[in-house]
């Protein structure tokens, strides 16, 4: 339930910001889901099947896990002054939760000789997340009236990524 609340705000988050302003300075608050740009192989499913003994048989299935370590929920907060109707200068701050992603390696092998059978099974699974704190320095150029209700703007800058990481926990389970 907590989960389905969570995913809720996110989702209402994204379509919406909240904005402040005291004369010269404003602050902006928002957050929504950033969706990936260029995906690439983060790993590999592997299912390795072997048996040997009375009968032969290798069966090897593998498929790429592909994602973006720009995915994921986002949020972030701005602090901006306006140094007249149309040009202002904003430094922010945002914090990106990137998606989570697994992969498993499985290998069941399966000898047999006259006088024994023995089955061994290993099941190797590994997920991958991360987190990314930005700071967005840049200028915005806003179009229009001020008493106008619908105000164009454009902004330009940087993002530069201060606090990344990536955390990978790995299982490993044989019988």
């Amino acid at each position: 339930m907590k989960k389905h609340i969570l995913l809720l705000y996110f989702a209402g988050m994204m379509f919406c910001a909240v904005s402040s302003s005291a004369q010269k300075f404003y602050l902006n608050v928002g957050g929504g889901y950033n969706l990936p740009n260029a995906a690439t192989i983060i790993g590999t499913n592997i299912t390795d099947t072997r048996t040997s003994g009375t009968g032969t048989t290798e069966i090897l299935d593998t498929k790429n896990v592909k994602g973006s370590f720009g995915a994921g929920i986002g949020f972030g907060i701005s602090v901006g002054y306006s140094f007249n109707e149309h040009v202002s200068a904003e430094l922010g701050g945002s914090y990106l939760m990137v998606k989570n992603y697994k992969y498993n390696n499985i290998l069941s092998s399966k000898v047999t000789s006259a006088s024994d059978t023995s089955q061994t099974d290993q099941d190797k699974s590994t997920s991958i997340s991360g987190s990314m704190i930005r700071i967005i320095p840049g200028i915005k150029i806003t179009g229009g009236n001020v008493d106008s209700k619908v105000r164009p703007y454009a902004k330009a800058g940087l993002v530069v990524g201060i606090g990344s990481s990536l955390i990978s926990n790995y299982l490993e389970t044989y019988s």
